[in-house]
């Protein structure tokens, strides 16, 4: 259904007759297609995930962009590899606050398209880092809330590198294809990794999403502990199956058991 309403939306509203014919397909009423609609699209400003057409062609592919934190100077000497003066890139060598702000507001760290919903929640997750900015910053805010959006920025839970989806897929494929390819300087470094990112597949990116959920739920089992194993889910056969599922579903007692643990505590 989901895939259904945002291939009858544009600008987050619904074409007319839309929620009429949802209810027909799924023998649901207008209310409950009202409030999974809304639901769709606070799901997808919240995790940014690829989304995918009927047909398995790519509405979103889930990736917003990479910016590295390095700055074009002039070559001070002259070498083999480059005349004095040659602009290079160079890594930024303090990454402060301010730094952190200046990206955050200049690149503008959100998605936009056809489908995208203002009006409601879109999260930034950055890890514990301490040159990370806080979501209260005046300046943040501001920027934040421009436009009918409204971003806010959440920390990742500490010790928990699971909960990360760069860590869960990304990474892994930057460190692959590390070996494949060796940089001789800063500037050949930028450029594999954003190779990377621009070959990161939406399938692969769409797996790793539910592997985060898996991670989390593994989590819950273990009451916030480290220690579980990551769950295997065998997603690509799912996928050539057709039965990879958009979301995991958790279990009522699971919850339930984890929100006793919370009030025991």
């Amino acid at each position: 259904m989901a895939l259904f309403l945002l291939q009858n939306s544009t600008n987050g509203k619904l074409h007319y007759g839309t929620i009429t014919a949802a209810m027909a397909k799924w023998g649901c009423c207008r209310s409950s297609v009202a409030r999974f609609w809304q639901a769709t699209k606070e799901e997808q400003a919240r995790v940014c995930r690829p989304l995918f057409n009927e047909d398995g062609s790519v509405l979103f592919d889930g990736k917003i962009g990479i910016f590295p934190f390095t700055k074009m100077v002039p070559a001070k000497r002259i070498s083999k590899n480059r005349l004095a003066g040659t602009m290079e890139d160079k890594p930024i060598q303090s990454i402060t606050k301010q730094v952190m702000k200046d990206c955050y507001i200049s690149k503008q760290l959100w998605p936009n398209g056809p489908n995208l919903q203002v009006n409601i929640y879109i999260y930034i997750q950055q890890d514990n880092a301490r040159p990370h900015i806080k979501d209260s910053d005046p300046d943040w805010r501001a920027a934040a809330t421009a436009n009918g959006f409204d971003i806010r920025i959440v920390h990742q839970p500490p010790n928990s590198p699971d909960t990360n989806i760069n860590d869960l897929g990304w990474f892994r494929a930057i460190q692959s294809l590390q070996v494949q390819s060796v940089a001789t300087n800063e500037h050949e470094l930028v450029k594999t990794v954003e190779k990377s990112f621009e070959e990161l597949s939406p399938h692969t990116l769409n797996s790793v999403f539910l592997s985060l959920q898996g991670c989390i739920t593994e989590i819950m089992k273990v009451r916030g502990q480290n220690c579980y194993k990551l769950p295997h889910m065998k997603k690509g056969m799912l996928a050539r199956q057709g039965a990879l599922p958009m979301a995991l579903e958790v279990p009522k007692e699971l919850v339930e058991e984890c929100i006793g643990y919370l009030f025991e505590k």
